[in-house]
């Protein structure tokens, strides 16, 4: 009986790090395609730091995800 509860534990462990993995990688194509949007914000200072703000917040969670 223990080693069942063991399994089914285990068994979540590892759903959970694959969801992580999948939000991770998420993640990473979102700043991926800011980080492409900010190569053509021109001169809008405005635009710039809002894309920079929101890059700022993707590798602040993807730290806490992998901490």
């Amino acid at each position: 009986m223990e080693e069942k509860m063991m399994f089914e534990h285990l068994k979540k462990v590892s759903v959970m790090t694959q969801d992580k993995k999948d939000r991770i990688r998420d993640l990473e194509r979102q700043k991926i395609d800011l980080e492409d949007r900010l190569e053509f914000v021109g001169n809008n200072l405005v635009k710039m730091h809002e894309i920079e703000q929101e890059i700022y917040e993707i590798d602040d969670t993807i730290a806490k995800l992998t901490a």
